[in-house]
């Protein structure tokens, strides 16, 4: 008989010692799990325990709340939605007691073959756990809220009271006065301008105040439901104080014209920007480079030069025009700016008044010439279309114009680089791909000649 070996020996004494005590080792022959894999189990059991913990907690917590007020809370539709709640996730804590069984005894095997199938039930126990413990605690979220509602009725009761009170001072004689002054001024929009001062008026504020009295009178009282409409109230009169002090805002704002012109655009590394000229009365201010979406720029791409955004004075911002236009065409044939001169049917003529002079040179500097009523009429026909007018004729604006390459070279020249750049990219692309088709042919008749010979 042939001794065996002292490692063999040595093996069949460790399995003998694993199969008698029933140590974590790995099987005879086989490796060990990692130490990664064990940390994540390691992860996941622990979750399991706070998991434990949570419920115990909840349950604690639970019973508490009901006994502080047992009369009222006992059979409270909140607390038996609670309960079933917490029973459903308990029935989903037992299926995972299951798979955390199943970890317990891979890791007790400690086999590295079933490295796998343990990551696979760390990792769904971890996921799982965390949801759980969080839906525990939203279970008895309802039942909490209720008990601080009921604590805090008088508070809420004085509270309701007293932003019905503040409702009442809105709008204040400064905004009446202000909205009247301004609908005298402005008749184009008076009719808007009413209706945001009518909307100032405490009567929203009084429908809902009558929902938390509602609330308040049943039997046994709905304190949830006066707790939601409070919190609705108090934004409703915080609402007021900033609609109020919004309208005063815009109506400053209705004595001046502002416009945004697009004075140039570019495209770089997947980002898209436009640079504007601010005009607001007689001061220019040309604006940073600002981010904008692709579906903007490609949008307004062919309206360089152009308004995007225009309003004239008496205009609220919500009524600004934002069909892209040419520059000062949204002041023409408004009396408070000026007239036509003198002429026959399309040829005539527009001109600014003396305060609004400067708009001449401002909008049409640059040789564009001056309106005629043809070319407005052209543009009021395209306007009410929801389409761009860009002259009568050839495009005397936007970026297709040749008047405008004299007028924006920076923008123009950018273009023109990113179109040669693109060009001999396309160059060296044809070439490389010539000079591939041609290696590979000139080695097929290499090799027929030397199969010829």
């Amino acid at each position: 008989m042939k001794l065996l070996r002292p490692s063999t020996r040595s093996l069949l004494l460790l399995c003998g010692v694993t199969m008698l005590w029933g140590a974590s080792l790995p099987a005879c022959g086989g490796s060990p799990l990692s130490k990664q894999h064990k940390k994540h189990a390691a992860v996941a059991l622990k979750k399991m325990k706070e998991l434990d913990r949570r419920d115990q907690r909840v349950e604690k917590r639970l019973a508490a709340l009901v006994k502080s007020d047992r009369a009222f809370l006992k059979g409270h539709r909140q607390v038996v939605a609670a309960r079933k709640r917490i029973g459903k996730l308990r029935e989903k804590i037992k299926a995972l007691k299951k798979l955390e069984k199943e970890v317990r005894t891979l890791l007790k095997k400690n086999r590295a073959s079933d490295e796998k199938k343990l990551r696979k039930l760390s990792g769904s126990i971890t996921y799982r756990a965390g949801g759980l413990k969080l839906n525990l605690l939203l279970a008895i979220g309802p039942v909490e809220e209720i008990v601080n509602a009921k604590k805090n009725a008088k508070q809420l009761i004085r509270q309701v009271a007293g932003h019905q009170a503040q409702a009442k001072t809105f709008p204040s004689a400064a905004a009446t006065q202000a909205v009247a002054s301004a609908a005298k001024q402005y008749p184009e929009s008076k009719a808007k301008l009413e209706a945001r001062l009518k909307a100032l008026g405490p009567k929203a504020v009084d429908v809902s105040a009558a929902g938390f009295h509602r609330a308040r009178n049943k039997q046994p009282p709905n304190y949830l439901g006066m707790g939601r409409w409070a919190k609705h109230i108090r934004k409703q009169v915080d609402g007021l104080g900033s609609g109020q002090r919004r309208l005063l805002h815009q109506i400053g704002e209705l004595a001046e014209h502002v416009d945004l012109i697009l004075v140039d655009m570019k495209d770089e590394h997947g980002k898209y920007y436009h640079r504007y000229k601010r005009v607001r009365g007689s001061k220019v201010e040309t604006q940073a480079w600002k981010v904008v979406t692709s579906g903007f720029y490609i949008m307004h791409r062919d309206h360089l030069g152009m308004t995007l955004w225009s309003k004239p004075v008496g205009v609220l911002a919500d009524d600004a025009q934002t069909l892209a236009a040419p520059p000062g065409y949204i002041y023409v044939g408004k009396p408070r700016y000026g007239g036509w001169l003198a002429g026959k049917g399309d040829n005539k003529k527009w001109k600014f008044n003396d305060k609004y002079s400067y708009m001449q040179t401002l909008f049409w500097g640059g040789g564009l010439g001056i309106i005629t009523f043809g070319a407005y009429a052209a543009y009021l026909k395209l306007r009410r279309a929801r389409k761009v007018f860009y002259g009568v004729g050839a495009p005397i604006y936007g970026s297709r114009s040749k008047r405008m390459r004299g007028r924006y070279k920076k923008y123009y020249a950018r273009k023109a680089r990113k179109t040669r750049a693109a060009a001999v990219r396309a160059r060296a692309r044809r070439s490389g791909s010539s000079r591939t088709g041609s290696s590979r042919t000139g080695g097929s008749s290499r090799s027929s000649r030397r199969s010829g010979k």
